[in-house]
Order: C-alpha cells, then structure tokens, then sequence
C-alpha cells in the first residue's frame, strides 16, 4: 500500500471491501502523481450524535488541492432504492458532523463569520454496480473511479489550502485538540527563551504523519510502537485507549506504567481525547471500562499485579517479601506465573503498556495472559539508558517455559499488510539535535579514549532517526552518523547558535559555581521570560547535591525565586510544581523535561568518566531540557567532557568513531565496574577493621611510612 493511505481498521481485508480496496489503490496513485501532501485515510473514526453512534466513513481524504472528500461505497441489494436514499442520508450526515466539527474547532484561517467554510468539503457515493438511479437525485453518485476522480478534479481544483489552513484541518481530523498545551507565556521580546519556548510548545501540539497513523489506527493484535524519549508515544497510546472506548465502549481496557506520575496525566489525555472523539458530552467509563493503573500496586493501591493475583485466587507478595531480589517487581511477577503455571484468566479485551523499557519478559508475559486474543500494545523507548540498546525481539520477549509462543510481529503482519503493527517513530521533539547529539556523543564515549557502548545494527540507528553515512556496522568498519534535521524538527535549533544551546561552564569553587548558577537562573526568569517552573537544576554529583540545592535553594530566595527540591519528603506531589524552579537528582528526573535544565557538579564525571554508570548519569540529564542545556563544574576547562563537546562540534556534529565489539566492550566495562567494586568493599573493611584496632601488618597491608 502507498505512504499516502492509512489503513485504519482491518475491515479493509473484508471479501466484502474488495470494491473499496480498488478503489483506494487508484485514489493513492491519483493523489501520489497530484498531489503528495494528501492523506487517504480508510474508516476515519467518526461519532455523530449520542443515537448516531459509529459513522466512520470508508474514506476520508485530506488534500491541500482538493480539500477535504467524503466517500462512502454502495453495493445495491433487493431494496436498493430505499437502501441508497439511507446512505446519501447517511452520507450528508457524516458530512455535516465534519462541517459541525471544523467551525465549531477550526481557527479563522478555515472558517468565515457566518458559518462559512474557507475551505473545500465535498461528499461522495461511491456506486460502480448501480444500473440506473431511478428517481434518486445522482449529485454525489458515481458509478467508477474514473468518474469519482474526475469529480474530484472538476470541483475542487479552486480551493487549496495555505500551510496554516492545512494545520487547522489536520489537526482537527487528528483530534490533536486533546493534547496538554501549557498556557503561553506573557513576553513582549519575540527574542527571548520565553517566547522560544511558547514557539516550540506550538510546534508539538499537533501530529505528525506517522504519529497521526498509529495514534488513529484500531488494535487488532499486538502492536509495537518505539521510539526516541519525545517522540509522542505516551500521547499517541492514551489517543489508541480513547478511539477504542469510543468504537467499542462495551470492551475492558488495560493502560499500565511503571511511574506513578503518570496517572494523572494519562487519565488526563484519555478523558480529552474521548470527549473530542464522542462530542456527546459524555465522560470515559473509568469506573467499569478502563482500568488506569500501576504495574505493581497494593492494597491501598490497586495495580495490575495485585489485581490478577485476586482474580486468580493468588495471595499477592509485598515488598517486604522480595525486598532483597535483584529486581522485586520482576519477582513477584515470577512468582505468579510459577504458581499459575503461566495460565492465568483473561481480565481485558485490550491492554496497553507505557514504559514497557522498563519491565522484564515476565511483566509482559502476565499483561499477555490478560488479554484476550493478543490485542496488547506497547509503548517502547529504544534509548532511555546506554546499559541496554539491544533491539528487543519480541520472540523471545513472550516466549516462556509456561508454553507460551513468542509474537512473531513481522509474521502477524502478513495477514494485514496495509496496517504497521510495529511503528517506529523516527522524529523527536523533546531535544534540539545538537543537545541530543552530544548526549548520545557523550553517553557512548564516541570522542573518548574508547567507546562503552555502541550499536551494531545499521537499521537500529536509522530506526532511531539517524542516518548512516559511512560503515556497515561490522567491528573495525569507520562509522559516520548524523541526524537528519526533519528528524529533530523543534524550531528552537535554527533560532539559537549551537554555543546558545549547550554551554558548559568551569568554576575555582564550588560557592562560584553556586552563585553564576543562581544569577542565570534569575536572568532566565526575569529577563528571558522563562517560569520558575520551566527551569531544572539536576546535581550529577550525588555526594554532595545537597550541599548545592541548600545553597542554591538560599541565594535564590534572596531573589524572591522559590524552589522545589526533590531530595525533601514532598516528592510524592510531582516533579515540578508552579512557580518554583525544580532542583533534583538524575534518578528522579528520569521521564521529565523543563524548557532549560542546568547540570551541576560536572567535576563528578571527569573523575569517573570510564564508568558506564556515570556516563548514564549524564545522557540522562543532558535529554531532559527541551531548550536551553549549561553544564558547570569545578575546574573542568580542560577535563574529559568539554573536550568530547569540542570533538562533536569539530566532526560538524557527526557522531564519527571506529566500530569495536559490542560483548566485548559490555563484558570490559562489567568487569572494570566488577573491580571497583571489589575495591570499594575492600576499602570499607580495611576501614571498619582499622576503627576496631587491627593494625596494617595484621591487616597483611604494607605501611607506606616504612623505610
């Protein structure tokens, strides 16, 4: 099928569709010669009245040429003249729900004052069986498509849309009115980061064209959807959960997560997207239908653990009991497929799981066994962490000992070409591309003394949104990688010069450090026109954050600044909160963003540069802003991490480095953390001995003030 054509349920794959496939296989070759911009789309989710209720049309097209077409197909039957006036009917009430929804949604560029369309909006029936029309008036009827296409040419070849136009339509069509937009600033200087920031926030509040195609498209099966950290994948799910309350809202529904946080906000997204979908005023059914909940849960707090542990008569561990495994929540889940024999009842007709990266096969094995007919969707970020950037298969990620088969994706696909059931989302809109170059750049070790992480596929890093200029991927090959700007697309980058962006800052003292932090941050907010709350102070250096968020936390109250420090006790209220500025560690600022985040206590890095876990540390801080990124420390003009920085902005931003072995590398870097370590624990038992009396020679230890 043609880029241009969403198959949006599979009902395209119907013998009784076979009229519609051809005709859409002719509409995406007339549109890919005339028009490229436009989007076929097949059964388009529409809701009419609360007594209406489905009216997906079979096609719906929007072009910039030829505006905005209808069609419906007809295939005539014994009481065909009664049958073909209830379509027409049917057909211009469809038509006047997208007419109702456009002036009641749409901006001036698509509507005029007196409900008054600037735009072309048309209706088609679609006919090729009819002999003859009788007394049916034929306006919108036509018998091939030949005929249809030449209606569609006749009629509206006056009316294309401008850019702004095409906006307005696309994102009413796409119901990406239901995305979270924060207010605007109020700056009066269009140079400044605060309207910058409002341009960005702009810029993401509608879909873009794969966003658009997996957000719209029915569950049918399982179904991946991955991507870069910014790349919509918890929007486009919470869109997925309201279309299918909204089409079947009969049907149970699992959305699941590992962090809390996002309850609200996902509860949030899917309410307003239901309420644009339904537009009957009408509420989604939380209390019956669709289950918001935590991967884990308790009594107080009801997860999807606890509560298929009950359905099955399983009595649930608690923390307690698996406090001092490895990984506790991927025991208890263990545990329950061990003592259901991996059979447990069905609880969802559909389960969604957002930051499926951070749960183990066993998770998703359970979410599986609570399913019905596999229909589990989940959300996947390909590069949260550099610990593991192994594609995931999900052969083996669903395979267990229980009897289960793995999903083959790219085999299920078969039976629905047209519908993608693993999307890969290549664009993302969280960092500008040179923040999110040098945070993969440093993250890797790409201008270190060696690599401590690498990926070894070609098509994982086009995947990503990358592009491979030079090497196959093989040990030794010469790699060159950029990334593409349509694939960081935010504005924010050709605004501002790259050293705008990223500066990085070395102080004589820890109190210089303190202070030139403090005095930006109250230039962000009085100057530039940045909110307390768009601004993030991340200490990479855990020893002694909070030393610095104690000093910082006074020299900007001395500025009338509040802040919000995640190291207190009030952690469980969210991450920001408004009109304060966020001062946190890296573990708790995984998953959240800021407009501008500054990273201090740098020096920590250059002391531990060789450690994976450190350069986690700062990949991690460095993609959390969404604009403005200043790194400081002491004494670190001339360490490991600015000249990386340099390195990267010599190569024009090219990740260029010599592939080396990736088990070679993981098992280098395993057995240097193994070492340290070892090391460290010895040292704590030389200490403890020593603060008991033993003496170095006792200790086996050589006195160094021997002669």
């Amino acid at each position: 099928m043609e880029n241009n054509v969403n198959i949006l349920s599979d009902k395209f794959y119907d013998e009784k569709q076979i009229q519609v496939q051809v005709l859409v296989k002719k509409l995406a070759a007339f549109f890919k010669d005339s028009d490229k911009q436009a989007v076929i789309n097949y059964d388009y989710m529409l809701k009419g009245e609360l007594d209406s209720g489905n009216m997906n049309p079979d096609v719906l097209i929007i072009s910039p040429i030829y505006g905005l077409i209808i069609i419906d197909s007809f295939l005539p039957n014994v009481n065909r003249d009664q049958q073909l006036d209830k379509k027409l009917d049917r057909l211009l009430e469809k038509e006047n729900v997208i007419f109702g929804n456009l002036i009641k949604r749409g901006d001036k560029s698509i509507k005029g004052r007196r409900r008054e369309l600037k735009i072309n909006l048309d209706s088609i029936l679609y006919a090729p069986n009819l002999d003859n029309l009788g007394n049916v008036d034929g306006e919108q009827i036509v018998h091939s498509a030949s005929d249809l296409i030449k209606k569609i040419k006749k009629e509206n070849r006056y009316t294309q849309m401008d850019k702004l136009q095409l906006k307005s339509v696309t994102n009413i069509i796409d119901y990406a009115g239901g995305m979270l937009k924060p207010e605007p600033r109020q700056v009066k200087k269009n140079d400044t980061k605060g309207f910058l920031l409002n341009k960005v926030e702009e810029e993401i509040s509608s879909f873009d064209e794969e966003q658009h195609r997996a957000a719209l498209s029915e569950v049918n099966g399982p179904q991946r959807i991955r991507g870069l950290a910014g790349s919509g994948k918890t929007v486009i799910l919470c869109m997925k959960v309201a279309t299918m309350h909204a089409k079947y809202p009969e049907k149970k529904i699992l959305y699941t997560f590992m962090t809390k946080s996002l309850y609200d906000f996902a509860k949030t997204l899917i309410t307003r997207f239901y309420r644009l979908i339904s537009d009957d005023g009408t509420l989604p059914d939380f209390e019956n239908k669709i289950s918001i909940l935590h991967a884990w849960g308790g009594r107080s707090y009801p997860g999807v653990y606890y509560k298929a542990c009950r359905n099955n008569d399983i009595q649930p561990l608690t923390f307690r009991d698996v406090k001092n495994s490895e990984d506790p929540f991927n025991a208890v889940c263990c545990d329950l497929l061990d003592r259901t024999q991996g059979r447990l009842k069905s609880m969802y007709d559909y389960v969604f799981i957002d930051e499926a990266q951070d749960f183990r096969p066993e998770f998703y094995q359970v979410c599986r066994e609570l399913t019905r007919d596999d229909a589990i969707v989940w959300a996947y970020d390909e590069l949260q962490n550099i610990y593991d950037v192994k594609l995931q298969n999900p052969t083996e990620t669903f395979k267990n000992k229980y009897g289960a088969k793995g999903i083959d994706l790219a085999l299920d696909a078969k039976e629905f070409p047209g519908i993608n059931n693993d999307i890969v989302l290549h664009k993302s809109y969280r960092n500008p591309m040179e923040i999110l170059l040098a945070a993969q750049a440093v993250g890797f070790g790409i201008y270190a003394s060696r690599l401590v992480q690498t990926i070894k596929e070609n098509e994982q890093w086009e995947d990503l949104g990358y592009r491979v200029l030079k090497g196959n991927g093989d040990v030794d090959d010469e790699m060159s990688i950029e990334r593409p700007k349509e694939n960081s697309p935010l504005s924010i980058t050709s605004e501002n010069t790259s050293d705008d962006l990223l500066q990085i800052s070395s102080f004589d003292s820890m109190n210089e450090e303190v202070n030139k932090v403090s005095q930006a941050i109250v230039k962000d907010i009085k100057t530039e026109g940045l909110r307390p709350e768009d601004i993030v102070v991340i200490s990479i250096d855990d020893k002694y954050a909070r030393t610095y968020f104690e000093s910082l936390e006074l020299s900007l109250s001395r500025q009338d600044i509040n802040t919000y420090n995640l190291l207190g006790n009030n952690y469980s209220m969210g991450f920001s909160k408004k009109g304060a500025v966020t001062l946190s560690t890296v573990y708790k600022a995984k998953g959240n963003e800021a407009g501008a985040v500054y990273i201090i206590g740098a020096d920590a890095f250059e002391s531990k540069s060789s450690d994976i876990k450190m350069r986690d540390k700062i990949f991690v801080a460095m993609t959390r802003t969404k604009g403005w990124l200043k790194i400081s420390g002491v004494k670190i003009e001339d360490g490991t991490l600015k000249n990386e920085i340099k390195q990267l902005q010599i190569n024009n931003y090219k990740l260029n480095f010599i592939q080396q072995n990736v088990e070679k590398i993981q098992r280098d870097v395993a057995a240097e953390r193994a070492k340290r370590v070892a090391l460290q624990e010895a040292e704590e038992s030389i200490k403890k001995a020593k603060n008991l009396g033993a003496t170095n020679d006792e200790l086996g230890l050589v006195d160094n003030n021997d002669n």
